[in-house]
This record gives C-alpha cells, structure tokens and sequence, in this order.
C-alpha cells in the first residue's frame, strides 16, 4: 500500500513521542554510568535515553554539558533542540543512521532534515510524496516477482526529494515476506472503514509561548488537522499547536469518510504562578496518590507541565501525570515544572502504612439532610491515605466515598465505617431524626453598651435534631461581635455603638433573630501627665474598674519627664495603654518636628490604642485656619502611622463640629481616630473616646484625673 511520507513521518513521530515518554516514567532516572564524553557521534551509540535527556533539556529540566551540547546537535545546526530527540529517535529505530560518514558529511553542509534510511523494501515503497496518475490508475492483478521489483533506493533523501524514481533493487527476502502491490484503493478503503476517531482531549488550555501536541485516537489511515482560526493558531500535520497570539481557536480532526471530532484550545498569557492540589501529604509506604496543578491568575495558561520526584527513593512520580507511589521512608519533595521555569511543589512525609484507623466520633446524631464531616485517624506514628467510607443502609444515610461526607436522608439508625485497603474498619452508629421545622431565641430584643456580653440560645421544636456546630450564627454590624459558641449558646460582645441583627440558622434554613443596640459604654479610661505626679498606683486603678490608660508622652519638643514612669507602672499592672502629645506648633514644619520629636520620646514602645495628637493649644488654633489645622495633624498623624502606630486626634468638640476648625470628615476617611472632649452629660461629635469630665476620681490617684468612655473597641490593637 502507497501511503504520503508525511503522514508516515507524523505517525512515527507520534510513535516516538510515545515511547520516549514512556522512557521518563521512572521520574527522569539519572544518566547512565556508561556515558562518555564525546563530541563526535559517529563514535558514540545513541539510544533513547539519549532523546529522552534532549526532552528534558528543552524543558528546563535538564543542564547540558559543553560536550554534550556538540554530540546531541545531531542535525549540525548549533543547537539542542526537540528536532534533535526526533532524528535520535528515528536512528534508534533503524530509520536513520546517524554514524554513518554519508550522513557525518551534513557537518559541513547545513542542518539535517529528518530522512528515512533505506533498510527495507516496504520502508523504501512507503516512502514516496506522491502516487502519480499512472500509478494510482494502474491494475495489479498478481502479486509482483522479485524480477518485476526493479526500482531502487538512491541515497538517503529529505521527504521532498523522495519523488525520484527508485533505482536500488528491493531484496528478495522482504519482498517475499510481504509482497509490494500498487492498489490504489487500499488506503481509501481503510479510511471509509474508519470507525472511530476522537481527540484525547476536548479543552486544551495553553500559554502563548508554548507548542502543544493533542493526542488523538483512531483507525483511520489517515487525517487531516484544521484550526478555525489560523491568525490565532495553527495546527500541523501531526496534531501540534503553535499559537501566534491569545484568543480562542476550535481544532478539527477529519478522515476520509467524513469521521470527525472538535478540541476548544484556550491560549492565554503565558503562566506565572503555580500551585499544587495539596501543599504537603503524609502517606504509608507503598501508598499512591494522583498530585494535580493549577495556574494561578486569570487568562494565564500552561499545556505542558512535567512533575519530578526530588528523591526517587522515596516517591516515584509519572512525570506526565503527577501520580506518584511512596516507595521508601523518608520526605521528598514532589515538584511540578512548566516549560518557562516556573515550579510548584508538595512536600510529602512517607511513614510506615497503618494497619488499623480510628474515627473522630463513635456515634452521632443528624438531622434529615444534615451534612455530617467524619475523619479517619491513622495509627500513631503511622500514616494512610488509602481509604473509603460507606454506609451499611444508605437509605437512612450516605456518606462520600472518599471526604467521608455523610448526610442523614430519613429518620432511623444505621451505621457508616471506613474501610481500608487491607480490609480492616472502623465504625460509627448513626441516629437521623427528623429536620427543625421552628426555631426560637431565648431573647428578641437586646439593650447593651460598649463592653458587655450576652449569650443567646437556640431552640428547635421538639423531635427534630440539628447538631450544635453545624448551627450558623451571624451578625448584621460589627459592632456586636460574635466571640464565642458552645452547643447551642452563643456569646456576644458589644464592642462598638450601633444596632446589630443576630441571626441563628439552621442547615436546613430555618431561622431566628435578635437586635441587639448598643447604646453608651461601660469602658472607662483615665489620661494622665506630669500633672498627676510621679505616684500614681496603676495597680489600685486597675483595682477600680480601671483598664486603659492614656498617658502623655510630651508637648511642642519636650519628653513629658513621667512619660516612662508612668508607660513602665502601667504596662507592669497590665493595663492597656494609649498615649498623646499637646500641640504647640504654628506651621506645618514645626508640627512635622513634634512628630519626629514624639517618635524618639516613644523609642518603639508598643501601644494598645492610638497616639493622639492634643489640638487644643489657644493660640494655634488662633492664628490657624481650619485647612493648615487639619494639614498640620494630618502630617503629624501619617508620621506615627508610618512607624506602625494606630493614630487621632484630641480636640473639644466645638473645635471638631461641623468641621470648624478641624476637617473631621477628612480625618474619618483616613481611618485616624477620634478622640472628643466635652465635659457634660452627653456629647455631640461621633468619636472613638469621649472625655466626659477633667475632675475625676478614681482610685490610685491623688487629685482630679480626666474620665474617659471608649465607645469603640476595635481602636485597640
């Protein structure tokens, strides 16, 4: 049968790529003890490993020696490249003979074409580009004689040279074996046989700077590869892609009876970032598992992708697929490479395989369904992986083969149990009843202020079961915190002013509400200086109900002389501690000079709440308006945030309303807190701290002290 050279060079080629594959499944062994050095390779006998490290060096998982640069640039053209695998390929399959001095004499004529030797008659019939008209029309009604054979073979020829007449005689020997016919209908009638053609693939999903080849199956003699859009990519007659931009192009396979089968191929941005399925794994000796990876950032792809093992004595990995089987004790890494360099990796532990497992509870009640997580547990010191889960009446409950995720399906009792390889289980009675039809709160309505803490429970009506963990709980505003949940209380702290909606709901959808408003606080703080002395008992203050404390660091240049007394007694007590500095500054450059003088009194000291910049100096904010005000605490502000300090502003509250002489707005925007002083019942500015009155007293200090509410607990930190 007369077939085209090229689709004869696509299939063996195809052939190759197979099993040159097939080559590197031990995880790319290590070179063999036997390679010598050589940079002429009419000495040296080739062999596939020899493609096979050419693949690897193409895909950057390999280096080449300077020697081995020059033996492998098998087709003279001063490079290392897949062109060099194949002719290797072909030489180990008796197609070409790379030692020969015929096919040496190419060193000095240019690069090498991929060729046919002339080894056999069928080899040598089969190689021919086209069938002319006299040959396709032409009867054959014997077989051929070896006298009748006469053409032959020239000297090896690139597959367009391939049309000259054959003058070599074909042996007698092959042609009696498998006698040559000229029927021109043989591979027609293969091809309108055909029955079955498909693509291995049918997303392929590729960088731009990749090559892809699709892999196809079929019985057909011979196909044809179109793409949809060849100003995106082309395919060749092999089945490769070669991108020329991103886009989206629909690859067809057809034969000649009209089969055919369609590939979407997606080629994005080349990928920069990888992940792995899982990061790390612990598996028993002998154990397999199947690692995958994903690009990470949207329209960047990557085709081809190699894993390798770090150490193969420990986990041996396909390098195609990332399956890999723990072999050895001991950690490896298991290392997925794209073409462009860019890694990602699993660490995986391989300990001694586990006989026996234990589940994480023995019984559990579920409501109808409810989904339930169960977890296996390994002996100590011992690890498995190879696992499944079942149930003994599925009518009652199922439970994932694999997660071990069960969910009650109707009321009644059965068991699950998890099963391992070697057959040993470990089970767990299972009780489903009914699902929650009403749910209740033990309150609907709650009025708090800043600091306290509530508990809310649920109810559910009688019979029906909702297990506690799986029983959400959520609130509408920050300000009511969900701290804490045991079974079916919940516990809430109230850490900012505003109403917060908590909702308790169950997993089938059921819910119930309460609002909760919070309203003033029980969060009292003192601010201290030099004016109180140098005996303050931040212990007895502590004692009193007392715990923050906001403490002076300095005014215009000036270290407050009690600042690191008074930061070391309180942080020795265990109060919480803020500071601040009095604003004396006339300009935007002698505000940034506070700043930096404030920074060198704190000496990196840690804060709990904000550094406060005191804007209450008479004469400042006299010859100040408003814009250079705000400029200048904007710029002391940004200075103490630079170094890693949350940081406000003091003023009184006629300096912050309505933005008079302070733009308050600005400073909320910023996220600079707000610290307000108005010495009466209530206070009109929305703010952080309110300094409520300047002739307190508490206990630890002699004398009138500010008195501070903190109405938002989230400035600590």
């Amino acid at each position: 049968m007369l077939v085209k050279t090229k689709r004869i060079i696509s299939a063996l080629l195809s052939a190759f790529v197979t099993l040159s594959a097939v080559s590197c499944v031990s995880g790319f062994a290590a070179e063999s003890e036997e390679w010598v050095e050589m940079s002429d390779s009419r000495s040296y006998h080739f062999d596939v490993k020899d493609a096979t490290v050419i693949q690897r060096y193409c895909a950057y998982m390999e280096e080449l020696t300077e020697a081995k640069s020059t033996l492998y640039d098998v087709n003279f053209d001063g490079f290392v490249t897949i062109t060099d695998a194949s002719l290797i390929q072909m030489h180990t399959a008796g197609l070409v003979n790379i030692n020969s001095d015929e096919y040496q004499s190419y060193r000095d004529n240019g690069p090498v074409e991929p060729t046919f030797e002339n080894t056999t008659a069928q080899q040598s019939t089969e190689i021919t580009e086209e069938v002319t008209e006299e040959e396709t029309t032409e009867e054959v009604t014997e077989p051929l004689t070896t006298e009748e054979v006469t053409e032959e073979v020239t000297e090896p020829r690139t597959t367009e040279e391939v049309t000259e007449e054959l003058t070599e005689p074909l042996t007698t020997e092959v042609v009696t074996e498998q006698p040559v016919t000229t029927e021109p209908a043989t591979e027609a009638s293969e091809d309108i046989n055909a029955s079955y053609l498909s693509f291995d693939e049918k997303l392929v999903y590729m960088g731009i700077n990749e090559t892809y080849f699709i892999g196809m199956s079929t019985d057909a003699a011979e196909v044809t590869y179109t793409s949809s859009d060849e100003s995106v990519a082309v395919i060749s007659d092999s089945g490769m892609i070669i991108p020329h931009k991103t886009g989206i192009i629909t690859v067809t396979c057809s034969a000649a009876n009209g089969l055919h089968d369609e590939c979407v191929v997606y080629i994005g941005l080349e990928a920069e970032a990888l992940i792995m399925n899982t990061p790390s794994l612990v598996v028993g000796l002998g154990e397999g598992f199947d690692l995958n990876s994903f690009v990470v950032g949207n329209g960047h792809f990557a085709a081809n992708r190699f894993f390798y093992s770090t150490d193969e004595s420990v986990v041996d990995v396909d390098y195609r697929t990332g399956e890999f089987t723990a072999v050895g004790l001991g950690k490896a890494k298991v290392v997925c490479k794209l073409i462009n360099g860019v890694t990602a990796k699993c660490e995986v532990e391989v300990k001694e395989l586990s006989p026996t497992v234990r589940l994480n509870v023995s019984s559990v009640t579920a409501g109808v369904g409810e989904m339930l997580g169960f977890v296996s547990y390994a002996e100590d010191g011992k690890a498995v992986i190879s696992k499944e889960y079942y149930s003994e009446n599925e009518n009652i409950a199922v439970i994932g083969r694999t997660n071990g995720l069960m969910t009650g399906v109707s009321a009644g009792k059965t068991r699950i149990y998890c099963q391992l390889q070697n057959g040993f289980r470990a089970y767990a009675d299972i009780t489903v009843k009914p699902a929650p039809k009403t749910v209740t709160l033990n309150a609907t309505k709650c009025n708090i202020k800043v600091g306290d803490v509530i508990r809310l429970k649920e109810f559910f009506n009688d019979g029906s079961y909702n297990t506690p963990y799986t029983l959400e709980w959520t609130s509408s505003n920050k300000a009511v915190s969900i701290e804490s949940r045991s079974g079916y209380l919940v516990t809430l702290k109230a850490k900012a002013l505003g109403t917060a909606v908590i909702t308790a709901k169950t997993y089938n959808g059921v819910t119930a509400k309460c609002t909760v408003t919070v309203s003033g606080s029980n969060i009292k703080c003192v601010d201290v200086s030099s004016w109180q002395g140098g005996n303050i008992d931040f212990n007895k203050l502590k004692a009193s109900g007392i715990n923050y404390v906001i403490i002076r660091a300095g005014f215009k240049t000036t270290a407050d002389n009690q600042f690191v007394n008074n930061y070391n007694k309180a942080r020795a007590a265990g109060l919480k501690i803020g500071s601040y500095w009095y604003m004396c500054a006339e300009n935007l450059s002698e505000a940034k000079a506070e700043a930096q003088a404030c920074i060198k009194v704190l000496g990196g000291r840690k804060l709990d709440l904000p550094f406060y910049y005191d804007v209450e100096d008479p004469y400042s904010l006299k010859i100040n308006s408003q814009a250079t005000l705000t400029n200048m605490s904007v710029a002391f502000c940004d200075a103490l945030k630079a170094k890693g300090y949350k940081a406000g502003i003091y003023a009184s509250g006629s300096v912050f309303a309505h933005n008079n002489k302070l733009n308050t707005d600005l400073f909320r925007q910023k996220g600079y807190s707000i610290w307000d002083a108005e010495w009466a019942s209530s206070n009109s500015v929305a703010c952080d701290v309110w300094q409520y009155s300047d002739n307190g007293y508490v206990g630890g200090i002699n004398g009138n002290v500010d008195m501070n509410y903190i109405y938002n607990l989230y400035i600590e930190g």
